[in-house]
């Protein structure tokens, strides 16, 4: 009863974070940002994705819900970037 999870029987050490993929709504999210950004194709949609994630992601629904901020925040910098018109 030292740190009160055994009060409960829940332990923190049985605690097993789980990703979960995208909803649709928040895929629909993610896409309308690549499409503002004007990119050519597929593949630099995935370099996009790339460098928000930081991991290769071929599908907008291979995300997961705690990549969905990284991806949002680079999405805007981007935007940001190509409207200022900085290299």
């Amino acid at each position: 009863m030292a740190d009160g999870y055994e009060v409960f029987d829940t332990g923190h050490n049985r605690l097993v974070f789980q990703h979960q993929r995208l909803n649709a709504q928040q895929v629909k999210q993610v896409m309308v940002g690549l499409r503002a950004l004007h990119l050519s194709g597929a593949e630099e949609a995935r370099m996009v994705l790339l460098k928000a994630c930081g991991r290769r992601v071929t599908l907008v629904t291979e995300l997961y819900d705690v990549e969905l901020h990284k991806v949002e925040a680079y999405i805007a910098r981007e935007k940001r970037r190509r409207l200022l018109g900085a290299p």
